[in-house]
């Protein structure tokens, strides 16, 4: 699964969460997304409906102008979406001149490619079950204003999503605080903050070694620390690597994650980011106020 893929599907969740759509809308759009996952899931489909449903739908995206109809279908009849269910949530979109249906259309369909990529890619039901599950928080719509938050539970839905990228060579270890305060907090936001620390560290093993995971309560907020023992980060481009745009990962590089990272801690929980790196050793560490409403790390 691509991490550009995941990072782009929940950048649309927050996006469409904070346009102050209908919540009966979201709720919509969510239900069909929750079908979707448990086609895919359960894989039970036979071929011969399988075409004919992607040949319908593909028909219904093309006379609704949606662009690039032909690689909305076949994700969307994977996951069992029928054109019905999907005509009537936009009859009730008409009276909508920014076309946010078709954003919401955009995003169903993305959220069924990656379920159905992680099906490919796993197997074995239980764990396709538990990966589904971490799926329904990254592509949550998500309206609510800052909320308890549990930064466990954030952490172990990324690390079932990257299952498939450390099942061969990387182990990963936990040092968790047992009684870790619940904290204040965008939980979406910070998910991907998760996310894109975790997949750089990963990136940076090349697939054999280990990440250290670890968690600390203090007086008034928390520390996250996400350690890899890879090759380290030179120490030319360090100064840099929260800048917007810079990347050290190539051409595919969008050279957005870390930017976000510092933005979301600091900006939007009024934490803190840090990090240290030599050769075979980097880490970084993301300090948290409990409540963030009230306090930044300056004054705890």
């Amino acid at each position: 699964m691509s991490f550009v893929t995941l990072s782009y599907l929940q950048r649309m969740s927050l996006f469409l969460g904070q346009h102050q759509i209908k919540e009966t809308h979201l709720q919509q759009w969510l239900q069909l997304r929750d079908q979707g996952y448990d086609v895919i899931l359960n894989d039970c489909v036979d071929p011969i409906t399988l075409s004919n449903r992607e040949d319908a739908l593909l028909n219904w995206l093309e006379d609704y102008e949606v662009e690039e109809a032909w690689k909305l279908a076949e994700p969307l009849a994977v996951g069992g979406i029928e054109v019905e269910a999907l005509e009537h949530i936009t009859k009730q979109w008409q009276s909508d001149a920014t076309e946010m249906w078709k954003t919401g259309l955009h995003w169903l369909v993305l959220s069924l490619e990656v379920a159905w990529m992680l099906q490919n890619s796993l197997r074995g039901g239980e764990r396709i079950a538990n990966v589904v599950q971490a799926m329904k928080s990254y592509s949550y719509l998500d309206q609510a204003p800052q909320q308890e938050v549990e930064v466990h539970q954030g952490l172990e839905d990324t690390l079932r999503l990257f299952a498939h990228k450390i099942k061969h060579g990387i182990q990963v270890e936990r040092h968790y605080e047992q009684q870790l305060p619940k904290i204040l907090a965008y939980e979406s936001e910070l998910n991907q903050v998760w996310l894109n620390l975790i997949d750089n560290a990963i990136d940076a093993m090349k697939g054999n070694g280990k990440i250290e995971i670890t968690t600390t309560s203090h007086s008034g907020y928390i520390e996250v620390g996400i350690t890899d023992f890879g090759q380290g980060i030179p120490v030319e481009i360090q100064n840099h690597i929260f800048d917007p745009f810079f990347t050290t990962k190539g051409d595919g590089g969008f050279g957005l994650g870390l930017e976000i990272v510092r933005r979301v801690i600091e900006a939007r929980h009024h934490g803190r980011v840090q990090f240290t790196s030599r050769p075979g050793r980097t880490s970084f560490w993301v300090q948290l106020p409990v409540n963030s409403g009230s306090n930044s790390i300056a004054e705890v």
